[in-house]
């Protein structure tokens, strides 16, 4: 059809159902379709808006739109699709499962089903936001990077239900757009998280089932749930901000490696690493970044200082790799282990307020 195209109430049988409009297509009654793919193009591109409640599709196509707006009674799947504009899609009851590639512009997608969403194929726009909202569940089911991705200084990604990796998964933004997730996320997959901007995690990491490993790049990020739990390595390339005392748990061998500054802001946080060695390759603490105590059960790179409140042991073998200071404002320090340097290094320990002790492999010092 050359112009718009309106959809009176219609069943449609097992073969499925080809829309082509040269305008708008929207409906005036429900949609239910016994089979097959809903496979709609607006040229120009024109705006979808098929979110009758009653609807009931099985797979939808978008060939072609701008803002693109979908509605069903049950689950359905989005095929591949591509839009110049928005999406927005959800469901009355039921699963929305994304099964192929859907690329927007500048629009926004906005995917809140009543039940889980399953993402099987990749989201990515080239300078929208991307919110994931379901009443359920969200479900990470592609391994190729990034299964979500977004660019643009006005992008950001938000993803407002617990997240369940089903696949190795990778969440990408470019230009320095947030990304925010706003409950925790578990399985025993590898999970990388990759912005310039701010990366927030609300809930904790691994908390039902500890992820394979889990990696952030450069940029800031705020750890505010308390818990990261991996069977294998722990990267953190950006600032951490820490909004509650935290524990960092993996296997023995594993490494937890903090890439740059870590710290509590202007509350004093705790943090341990539990069952790994550590890598400290930025300032932790300070006057302005407030750490109340560090404890390390593996071996630990020292590469820059380290400043407590309270107190700091070390379980294994340390690494001096600058000079540096380790200082406690009121707590023993204690190296329970081997204390060494790559090169020529200048390690200063001091116990600022003199009522703490400093202990080498169970030797104290005054």
């Amino acid at each position: 059809d050359s112009t718009a195209l309106s959809l009176a109430a219609s069943v449609v049988g097992s073969g499925g159902l080809t829309l082509v409009s040269g305008g708008a297509i929207t409906q005036t009654g429900s949609v239910v379709t016994a089979g097959g793919t809903t496979s709609l193009t607006a040229t120009g591109p024109a705006n979808i808006n098929l979110s009758d409640t009653a609807n009931d599709f099985g797979t939808i196509a978008v060939l072609a739109g701008a803002n693109v707006s979908l509605n069903d009674a049950n689950g359905y799947v989005i095929a591949a699709s591509a839009m110049s504009g928005s999406l927005d899609a959800t469901t009355n009851a039921g699963l929305l499962t994304v099964s192929g590639l859907i690329s927007g512009g500048a629009g926004n997608f906005n995917l809140h089903p009543a039940g889980d969403l399953q993402l099987n194929e990749r989201l990515a726009t080239t300078s929208g936001t991307i919110t994931l909202a379901p009443g359920g569940n969200i479900y990470l089911n592609y391994a190729t990077n990034p299964i979500v991705a977004s660019s643009g200084a006005a992008a950001a990604i938000s993803l407002q239900r617990p997240v369940l990796l089903q696949a190795n998964a990778t969440i990408n933004a470019t230009g320095g757009a947030p990304i925010l997730f706003s409950m925790g996320v578990d399985n025993g997959f590898a999970f990388n998280v990759n912005t310039s901007g701010l990366t927030t995690f609300t809930g904790s990491l691994g908390a039902t089932t500890p992820l394979a490993s889990v990696a952030t790049d450069s940029g800031s990020l705020n750890l505010l749930g308390g818990s990261v739990r991996t069977t294998g390595n722990q990267t953190f390339l950006d600032a951490v901000g820490l909004g509650a005392n935290t524990v960092f748990t993996a296997n023995a061998g594993s490494l937890v490696r903090f890439g740059s500054s870590l710290g509590g802001g202007g509350a004093a946080r705790s943090v341990q690493v539990a069952g790994a060695d550590a890598q400290f390759a930025g300032t932790v603490g300070g006057a302005a970044n407030l750490v109340s105590s560090v404890v390390v059960a593996g071996t630990t790179a020292l590469n820059a200082g380290v400043t407590t409140s309270g107190i700091q042991t070390y379980g294994g073998a340390v690494t001096v790799g600058a000079n540096l200071s380790v200082i406690s404002g009121a707590g023993a320090i204690s190296f329970n282990s081997a204390v060494g340097q790559s090169g020529s290094r200048i390690l200063t320990i001091q116990d600022a307020a003199s009522t703490g002790q400093v202990t080498f492999a169970g030797r104290k010092r005054s």
